[in-house]
C-alpha cells in the first residue's frame, strides 16, 4: 500500500495495477473451510483501495505473464541484493537512499519504455490517501455508543447525520502509524490514534523494529 500511495503522490492516479495472484492482492480462496467467510470471500484491502480511486486491478493468470514478473524478480534479487552487499549498506534508509539516486535512475534508462504521452492522471481534490490506503473492517455499534477495535473501547460521538449509532453497523479503517478513520455510509463519523499503551499495537511495534533490523548478506 506504501508503494502504490507514494507512486500516486509523484505522478499521480494510473489506469491499472498488473499483479500476480498473491493473497493481499486478490482471494483465490475458494469452497472448503472458508466457503461461507465473508472477510476470506470479500476483496483484499488492497482491491478496496485501487476501487476507490478507479483503478482496475488485472490479476495474471498466464505462465506467460508470471514468466515477466519472475524475470523482473530476478533483476531484483539477483542485481539489487549484489549491489547493495558490495557497497555496504546495512540499514533501511540507507538502501532507500541508493535505491532513489542510483539504482532506480540505471534500471530505468536500462528497461524502462519511453511514452509519448503519460497516462496518469491528476489526483482529484479532497481525496485523502491516507484514508483511502488502509486496512478495513466492519463493527456493530455497542448499546451504549462504544465498539471494540485492537481491545480499546472508542466511543461514538453525536453528528449532524446521526445522533445516536446504536447497533449501527460502521466500518473501521487503519494505518500502521496507529491512526484510525470511523465510517458510517462511507462518511467519516470520527477520527483518531490508538492508544500508546495499546498492548497490540505496541506488539506490532516492536516486530517492525525488529525487521528493520535485519541486515543484508
Amino acid at each position: 500500500m506504501e508503494v502504490i500511495k507514494r507512486i500516486i503522490k509523484k505522478h499521480g492516479i494510473f489506469h491499472a495495477l498488473y499483479v500476480d495472484r498473491a493473497s493481499h492482492f486478490k482471494t483465490t480462496r475458494r469452497g472448503g473451510l472458508w466457503y461461507d467467510v465473508d472477510e476470506e470471500q470479500g476483496d483484499t484491502n488492497i482491491e478496496k483501495c485501487l476501487s476507490e480511486l478507479g483503478i482496475t486491478l488485472i490479476p495474471a493468470y498466464s505462465p506467460q505473464a508470471k514468466g515477466r514478473i519472475e524475470r523482473s524478480f530476478g533483476t531484483f534479487q539477483g542485481r539489487l541484493i549484489n549491489e547493495l552487499w558490495i557497497r555496504g549498506i546495512k540499514d533501511y534508509d540507507e538502501a532507500n537512499r541508493f535505491l532513489k539516486e542510483e539504482f532506480i535512475p540505471w534500471y530505468n534508462e536500462r528497461f524502462a519504455l519511453k511514452v509519448e504521452e503519460s497516462v496518469f492522471r491528476p489526483l482529484p481534490e479532497g481525496i485523502d490517501l491516507e484514508l483511502v490506503f488502509t486496512k478495513r473492517t466492519t463493527r456493530r455499534v455497542n448499546k451504549d455508543n462504544t465498539i471494540k477495535f485492537y481491545g480499546q473501547t472508542i466511543q461514538l460521538l453525536p453528528t449532524k447525520m446521526k445522533l445516536n449509532f446504536l447497533r449501527a453497523k460502521v466500518e473501521v479503517r487503519w494505518s500502521s502509524k496507529g491512526r484510525f478513520w470511523i465510517l458510517y455510509k462511507g462518511k467519516v463519523i470520527l477520527k483518531g490514534k490508538l492508544s500508546r499503551n495499546n498492548k497490540l499495537l505496541k506488539k506490532e511495534e516492536k516486530i517492525e523494529s525488529i525487521l528493520k533490523e535485519r541486515s543484508y548478506h
